[in-house]
């Protein structure tokens, strides 16, 4: 099981990581695209954002309007206050068909406001 997060000095180079999976070390993963997070990405901008409605349990797909070639940041706000984890409120992103799934299992009727960043393009 790898380190999730390392921040420090690495052969004197200072280094901030973070791996979305535990079989991958964020201190010595040569391959950053392996990375959630590491310290030569470019600043994350807001890309896209939106809300979905709920009546109760269940999940919402959302098409994206943008294509994005590495894995957002998504952030999610439930109405009522409900904080993100599997068994309340979680939302998934697919991809293959860049789209968000939003989940909402707890039973009660909320909305779900999510927001989506991206890394700036300097282009």
């Amino acid at each position: 099981m790898g380190r999730r997060i390392f921040f420090g000095r690495d052969g004197g180079t200072i280094k901030l990581r973070v791996s979305g999976l535990s079989t991958i070390d964020a201190k010595t993963e040569a391959n950053l695209t392996k990375l959630t997070f590491h310290e030569l990405m470019r600043p994350m901008i807001p890309k896209e954002k939106g809300s979905v409605v709920f009546a109760g349990s269940g999940s919402i797909s959302v098409t994206l309007n943008k294509t994005y070639s590495g894995l957002p940041f998504i952030v999610i706000k439930a109405s009522d206050g409900s904080l993100p984890a599997y068994g309340s409120i979680w939302v998934r992103y697919r991809n293959n068909s860049q789209s968000l799934l939003i989940t909402n299992q707890t039973g009660r009727a909320i909305t779900v406001n999510w927001y989506l960043y991206g890394e700036f393009d300097y282009n």
